[in-house]
């Protein structure tokens, strides 16, 4: 009998147990790994066509879902107010506004991407005053930062 081998992820470098597979990484990271490269090389006409063979509401959770994975590096807080408990990604340009030949990693892009509190959400994307406003800060606060 072979002993059960224990190697560190790759990714977040956390150990995991080796039997049969030979992965460099553990179970999380390499389904987040298969899904953030299958999504983001498919266009959104890709998703757009399934329309009607699957719900609408299908095509909106598998681009949040790709945005989360690859945002998931960026600090977890609204980029207004620094509120750290819960944010939302909100698309500065609308996910609808992109043509069908559009990559997913596009429309997901840190560029087109806020990190917002839900009430600073809600007020980007239903009042265009505070809309520039909020661009304005968030703007302003990526200049500040270093880039890491």
């Amino acid at each position: 009998m072979n002993p059960v081998k224990t190697r560190a992820c790759k990714k977040c470098n956390g150990p995991y147990t080796l039997k049969e597979s030979y992965s460099k990484y553990c179970l999380v990271c390499r389904g987040e790994t298969r899904k953030e490269n299958d999504t983001g090389s498919k266009t959104m006409g890709h998703y757009r066509s399934k329309t009607g063979v699957v719900h609408p509401s299908w095509l909106m959770s598998e681009i949040r879902s790709h945005c989360r994975i690859i945002n998931r590096d960026r600090v977890q807080a609204c980029q207004v107010c620094d509120y750290d408990f819960y944010v939302e990604h909100a698309h500065i340009r609308a996910v609808s506004d992109f043509p069908d030949d559009a990559l997913v990693r596009d429309v997901n892009d840190s560029t087109n991407v806020l990190l917002l509190c839900p009430n600073h959400h809600k007020e980007f994307d239903r009042s265009p005053e505070k809309r520039e406003q909020i661009l304005r800060v968030a703007q302003r606060i990526e200049r500040r930062t270093p880039n890491a």
